[in-house]
This record gives structure tokens, sequence and C-alpha cells, in this order.
């Protein structure tokens, strides 16, 4: 990430950590069977965490609970991948105080 932005160069990261992509990565590309799967920002390819499980990729914790909470019936966002977002988006989730369905 630092060699990334003290010279600017692209950095290709290739992992099956999704942990580690979501704090590295600024874009994520999915693969498989060699077709490109998914392309997009971090935000874009997380929020579609249960896709991501389908395809056998794992997710990051956090992510999983915002997926259970929205299976629940909360209208919690499921783009959430670090824990201090999930913080965040859960405060503001409470301060509305709203559940769906």
């Amino acid at each position: 990430k630092s060699y990334n932005k003290t010279t600017g160069s692209t950095v290709i990261f290739v992992s099956h950590n999704m942990d580690d992509v979501a704090l590295v990565a600024d874009r994520v590309l999915v693969l498989s069977d060699g077709q490109i799967i998914m392309n997009g920002t971090v935000e874009d390819v997380y929020s579609k965490g249960e896709e991501l499980l389908k395809l056998g990729l794992d997710v990051p914790e956090i992510t999983r609970v915002f997926l259970k909470l929205k299976a629940e019936g909360y209208d919690v966002p499921t783009d959430v991948y670090t824990v201090k977002d999930g913080k965040d988006k859960l405060v503001e989730f409470l301060k509305r105080g709203k559940i769906s369905g």
C-alpha cells in the first residue's frame, strides 16, 4: 500500500484471503475458471458477499455479521468489510432505529 502511494505504481496483489484483500486493495477482480466474475471497488465487490460465498470465497467476519443481520430482516448495508466501517454503520443503523420487513 505504501509503495503504491509513494510511487503511484499499480500493484497486483493475489490472495484468497478476503480479509487481507479488504485491507490492501482499492479495486478487486474476482476470477473463476479463468473468467472475470466481478470487477469493481472493494465496496462494490464486498456488497455481493453472498455471491462471493457461493463462489467458494470467504468474506471478512464483519461482512458475515451484516449479511446475517440483513437475512434476519434488518435494514443494514452489506458492503461492510472492516470492523471500523461495521461499527460506524451499526451506530448509524441504531440511531435510525429501523427494521425492514
